[in-house]
């Protein structure tokens, strides 16, 4: 009975201290985030310049691209919702991705 609730309370304890270890995050922004964000405001600027695109139109995409900026750099890098389980096979292929597009 006493290896029983030793190896109980040793389990406990290495998932309880798993737990720390994973809350403990890092709030700073990884470099690959600060070079997407860069080559999004260069390739707005490059579509202004090459007529693509107004300059209302870039206004708004790097609008955008500011608040994206400026969520992750509050809220962090974490694990982004999911399909919840609903994705190929929910409801059998039944409306799941339009006309013709049944895998």
């Amino acid at each position: 009975m006493k290896k029983i609730v030793m190896l109980a309370l040793a389990a406990v304890l290495i998932l309880s201290l798993g737990v720390i270890a994973f809350a403990d995050s890092n709030n700073e922004v990884p470099d690959w985030y600060n070079d997407m964000i860069k080559w999004r405001k260069d390739k707005v600027e490059e579509s202004v310049k090459s007529g693509l695109v107004t300059e209302e139109q870039a206004k708004y995409w790097n609008d955008r691209i500011d608040y994206m900026e400026k969520y992750h750099n509050e809220n962090g890098f974490g694990f982004q919702g999911g399909c919840g389980g609903f994705g190929r096979g929910a409801r059998r292929g039944l409306g799941g991705f339009g006309p013709g597009m049944h895998w």
